[in-house]
């Protein structure tokens, strides 16, 4: 009888073992060592626009895990702790903003952006899951009071 409980506990540890190593290696930041996107100032070329990407993760919910990583067709942007945001400036057109977030695991979510106007605004969420963006017309209410900008 022994033997058998010994059996199954060795069992769910190799299982055990085997998942958690499986998830540490799918959970290793990808966007952190791409390429570092070079943000120059082309606003005022016509075909060029500024990104305004913003942090609004829960406070609650993400009080410890709010850091979003970002990156612009596959080059690094930077990291954006909770409330804060960063300027970028791009081409108009198509975008893949790619987004990383590390609660249990890291999650990572892949937007297509279409930039058409001068100035864009984004909202970017960590959610349990996965992340989520939310493309504004304009900026949220008490804007300058909740949101710092990045530090470089």
């Amino acid at each position: 009888m022994q033997n058998n409980s010994t059996n199954l506990c060795l069992r769910f540890i190799r299982f055990s073992t085997f998942f958690f190593i499986l998830f540490t290696v799918h959970s290793c930041s990808t966007i952190k060592s791409l390429e570092k996107f070079e943000n120059r100032n082309q606003s005022t070329e016509t075909n060029h626009c500024k990104l305004l990407v913003f942090n609004d993760s829960n406070d609650v919910f993400f009080a410890l895990t709010g850091k979003q990583r970002v990156a612009i067709d596959n080059k690094n942007a930077g990291k954006l702790k909770r409330n804060e945001y960063m300027i970028i400036n791009l081409q108009k057109g198509k975008h893949e903003l790619s987004l990383e977030h590390w609660d249990l695991f890291v999650f990572k979510s892949k937007h297509e952006i279409n930039l058409m106007n001068d100035t864009n605004y984004i909202s970017i969420k960590a959610s349990p899951t996965s992340n989520s963006i939310e493309i504004l017309n304009s900026l949220p209410e008490k804007f300058e009071k909740r949101y710092k900008k990045r530090k470089e």
